[in-house]
């Protein structure tokens, strides 16, 4: 799956685009799930493994993923070894995906 977005500028060297995905749940009870991945390009082809996540199991149907992006000031990293930022930039609109169910 490509995402593809505007530039809003040339980025400094610690500023990327923070691309962030979001799955709400289906159901009563059920979790939120997201995740983001920071770049330095105005698009990004997700990896299946990225997406895995993101899929519901067959009996619950397509799954609905919003996604958006903003300009960050990447900070350092986390314990997993994932950027962490500040934001120095406005959310764009938040966009949507359908993704079928897992085979």
């Amino acid at each position: 799956m490509l995402l593809k977005w505007s530039s809003v500028a040339e980025l400094a060297d610690d500023e990327y685009y923070h691309v962030h995905l979001e799955r709400p749940p289906k159901t009563e009870g059920e979790q939120w799930y997201g995740d983001f991945i920071f770049t330095k390009g105005t698009e990004l082809l997700l990896e299946r493994s990225f997406l895995a996540p993101f899929h519901l199991a067959q009996e619950h149907g397509h799954a609905v993923v919003y996604w958006w992006v903003r300009v960050v000031r990447q900070t350092g990293v986390d314990e997993n070894g994932k950027p962490t930022g500040m934001d120095i930039g406005e959310h764009s609109e938040k966009r949507t995906l359908i993704l079928e169910p897992k085979p």
